[in-house]
């Protein structure tokens, strides 16, 4: 018998086996940590579940990068000749009954009291059809996609969300919140990115479910229902450590989050 032969065949099988064994540990541990019935724990804790729970995933990286305005920017797209006042931080140009904040140079809040011209906007898809419209006009937007739209107290209730081109996840904290009446516009709240890069890290979450359990933990959501949950791009300034103001934060690197909607219309980020 060729011993030699047979002991380095020997040792191959135990390769072999280790990388088997491996693979199997591997596949319990995950499942231990991904099989149990996450409805059932939440209902115990008076959350109810009505969405599909996604799938572990990897997404590529992302830094952002807040828009940040110039007088000449805020008067070319609302203005003609404004009366302008205030500071850096906090800056206000009026025209007539047309007014806009602009704090820290990245947060606008317009508020203006639009003349009738034309057809009356009396439906929501009316004022959704607005809403997109002054959008565009003013800004050129393309990557945003409309979270929630109402009708209160005869005022439309737009809030759009800007979104990444190559991945169409939603970027968090951004935002644009519109009011409109039945002659258009008048209100807007936004803080939107001007630029989103790739950058190399992939991001990744493994345990979708297990990060849903931090709802527990969470106050206002007992007695509550789970309508969404989606993945999102999360950079939040507030959460920076060792930053005193974080409105000047003007750009960073984002996290991969879960965004999770309540059936009152709370969205939740949970990172």
């Amino acid at each position: 018998m060729d011993w030699a032969r047979a002991k380095t065949q020997l040792i191959y099988v135990f390769i072999v086996l280790n990388i088997f064994l491996g693979a199997m540990l591997y596949k319990r541990q995950h499942s231990a940590y991904e099989d149990f019935d996450l409805a059932e724990i939440l209902k115990g804790h008076d959350i109810y579940l009505d969405a599909e729970i996604p799938k572990p995933a990897t997404f590529e990286g992302k830094s952002l990068v807040y828009k940040v305005y110039t007088d000449d920017e805020i008067k070319e797209i609302f203005f003609d000749k404004p009366t302008i006042s205030g500071t850096e931080e906090l800056k206000t140009f009026t025209q007539g009954d047309m007014r806009v904040d602009l704090m820290q140079g990245k947060n606008i809040r317009y508020t203006n009291t639009p003349k009738p011209e034309g057809k009356l906007i009396k439906t929501v898809e009316e004022a959704e059809e607005a809403g997109k419209a002054f959008l565009k006009e003013k800004f050129g937007e393309e990557n945003l996609r409309l979270t929630n739209s109402d009708n209160k107290y005869d005022r439309f209730n737009l809030e759009f969300e800007q979104v990444d081109p190559k991945t169409n996840l939603i970027l968090e904290f951004a935002y644009i919140n519109l009011v409109l009446n039945e002659n258009g516009v008048v209100s807007m709240d936004r803080r939107s990115f001007a630029r989103v890069d790739s950058v190399k890290n992939n991001l990744e979450i493994k345990y979708p479910k297990r990060k849903l359990l931090k709802l527990i933990d969470m106050t206002g959501v007992a007695g509550r229902t789970v309508t969404g949950v989606e993945y999102c791009y999360s950079f939040d300034p507030s959460e920076i450590p060792y930053i005193n103001n974080p409105d000047k934060v003007l750009s960073g690197d984002a996290k991969l989050a879960l965004r999770v909607s309540l059936d009152n219309g709370r969205i939740i980020i949970i990172e």
